[in-house]
């Protein structure tokens, strides 16, 4: 087993089983988190800054940065969230532009 097979494992939905990053993070103790985490960002971030994001996930925060005008790149593993990802970016059209992966 390779070392980041376990992520994968953790990570990729079984037959009818759902462990979104991005549901995680809707939910009610997850949005006090997102919430908590945005915030602590932000407060480094200057107007026009670039962020790189290691471990995207489904790119939740890539999203919500690149919205708010920061252009933004973004590395994923996991292919079930690089899909859901690049899904979510084809749902929001033309307001990510900012946003790349």
């Amino acid at each position: 087993m390779y070392e980041t097979d376990y992520l994968v494992k953790h990570y990729t939905p079984v037959d009818g089983e759902t462990r979104s990053e991005d549901d995680r993070l809707a939910s009610r103790h997850g949005s006090v988190e997102f919430l908590t985490t945005m915030r602590y960002i932000e407060k480094y971030l200057f107007p026009g800054a670039r962020i790189l994001e290691i471990g995207a996930g489904t790119g939740r925060y890539s999203h919500t940065l690149a919205h708010k005008g920061y252009a933004v790149d973004a590395v994923e593993h996991i292919l079930a969230n690089t899909e859901a990802n690049i899904c979510y970016m084809g749902l929001r059209g033309k307001q990510h532009e900012n946003a790349r992966n």
